[in-house]
């Protein structure tokens, strides 16, 4: 055998999925110091894991129709893709840690394109100098003072884009020695990252929104070697940027399990994509005001800038006034852990962990994340469009999770009752009657599912804004 055929046989072959994003809205990604903002590569890496573990999740549920043993199968494919450093029955045995088969690598856009920072203090204002909306500084809470005379002034520096049309930076996730199925699985992931989620703090409510606005696969280590190239025809229209949406739902097979142990896709996952007649902070700022119109009981009746409050959860206002023994939690509970309805303790909702019969046996948790994300994603003619994802889940630990409110110990209610605020809050914003919505589109996994394969399926997905790949 000629050096060069063993050469061939041996080289392992690599995978480089190569991605170009825009910053949306500003970011706030930090690292040893809120002043130090940036993209970093762990954050990315962290990211797209968690975007891997929601869409394969339901993949391998549904091929195994058990919860146990679908969690092992994804734990193991995942430290087999991403690494891991092995458990303490491991490692008695003779086991070791395994390194990850993903490298991630991060390049900032200098010169043109490149972001700029804003530092602590300084006032954030949307494109026509005003200070930002009182909805986007409710969505932003604890990164800027949300009222008074310092509203929109920085808690904490973050980075804001050059425009939305511009590439901000890009990504290069280097594949050694996985198999096809784990590289269409990291796309995939890729995808949905880059047309619903965003990075940095308090993404999930549309802050450090990114979009995907470029993506080529090279293959290496084979020959010949190939390069799979996206072509990209600037930013999407509204009708690509749901046909993109509705390919990440496709992905969910019709016998995912309704309710994932965790936040992942499902087939009651549901995304709301609404157009926005003006700019991208202009879209988020109108999510913000309608979930303040949705939600808050108001101070004196009145909410954001002086308008009526709606106070569309009476029970739940009365509920928190009341001082004596409560029997059950705030309906708005859903929208995320914990929740602060006055000052002290009596006033506190919190997830509970654990199982002892009596308050003080408990450990009340930290936090349970929203399952509704917010994303902004700019469009072709300059306008963008919110794109709001509903990842309905356990919501809580346990065979009987439950809430502390005030202090008493509550049942959560079931979660088909459960998730119905949130599912209510879409319908809200697909009927586009307020907040400057022009259009929207409902799109759930159930429906979706039926139109086709979706992004890295057959290796001919498209993405928004994006044509079929060359070959």
């Amino acid at each position: 055998m000629s050096d060069e055929a063993s050469a061939q046989r041996t080289e392992p072959r690599k995978v480089v999925l190569d991605a170009k994003l825009a910053l949306v809205t500003p970011l706030f990604c930090a690292g040893a110091t809120t002043d130090d903002v940036g993209f970093r590569a762990s954050s990315v890496r962290g990211v797209l894991r968690w975007w891997w573990r929601a869409l394969e999740y339901p993949r391998i549920f549904a091929g195994t129709r058990n919860q146990q043993r679908a969690l092992r199968e994804l734990a193991a494919k995942e430290r087999g893709v991403f690494g891991g450093v092995g458990d303490r029955g491991q490692l008695d045995r003779g086991g070791q840690g395994q390194r990850s088969r993903v490298t991630c690598r991060v390049y900032p856009a200098v010169g043109h394109g490149a972001t700029a920072k804003l530092d602590k203090g300084q006032l954030l204002t949307a494109g026509d100098r005003s200070v930002v909306g009182s909805g986007a500084r409710y969505l932003g809470y604890g990164l800027m003072a949300a009222f008074g005379k310092d509203a929109g002034r920085l808690s904490r520096s973050c980075l804001v884009g050059a425009g939305t049309s511009e590439v901000a930076f890009r990504v290069q996730f280097v594949c050694e020695g996985l198999a096809d199925d784990d590289v269409e699985a990291l796309e995939r992931a890729l995808v949905a990252w880059g047309h619903l989620g965003g990075l940095g703090a308090r993404s999930r409510r549309g802050w450090g929104s990114v979009a995907l606005v470029g993506l080529e696969k090279q293959t290496v280590g084979l020959s010949p070697e190939s390069t799979v190239a996206v072509p990209v025809g600037g930013l999407p229209t509204y009708d690509q940027l749901v046909e993109g949406v509705s390919q990440v739902l496709q992905g969910v097979p019709p016998a995912a399990e309704q309710w994932p142990p965790f936040s992942a896709f499902g087939p009651g996952a549901r995304v709301m994509v609404a157009q926005h007649q003006s700019s991208p902070l202009s879209a988020l700022d109108a999510v913000g005001a309608e979930m303040v119109r949705y939600r808050s009981w108001g101070h004196n009746g009145k909410i954001l800038d002086g308008e009526p409050a709606e106070q569309n959860f009476p029970d739940d206002h009365d509920l928190m006034k009341l001082l004596g023994h409560r029997t059950r939690h705030p309906r708005r509970l859903v929208f995320g852990l914990p929740h602060n309805y006055g000052k002290g303790d009596d006033y506190q909702v919190a997830p509970v962990i654990g199982a002892g019969p009596n308050t003080s046996q408990r450990d009340k948790g930290d936090r349970r994340a929203s399952p509704l994300l917010v994303h902004v994603h700019p469009l072709e003619d300059g306008s963008a469009a919110a794109v709001l994802t509903l990842l309905p889940a356990k919501f809580l630990p346990g065979s009987t999770p439950k809430a502390q409110v005030g202090r008493d110990i509550v049942d959560l209610q079931p979660l088909e009752e459960l998730y119905k605020p949130l599912d209510e809050f879409l319908d809200r914003i697909g009927s586009h009657a307020k907040g400057g919505f022009t259009r929207a589109q409902d799109i759930r996994a159930t429906t979706a599912a039926g139109r086709g394969p979706g992004p890295g399926a057959d290796g001919r997905g498209r993405t928004a804004g994006q044509g079929r790949r060359s070959q």
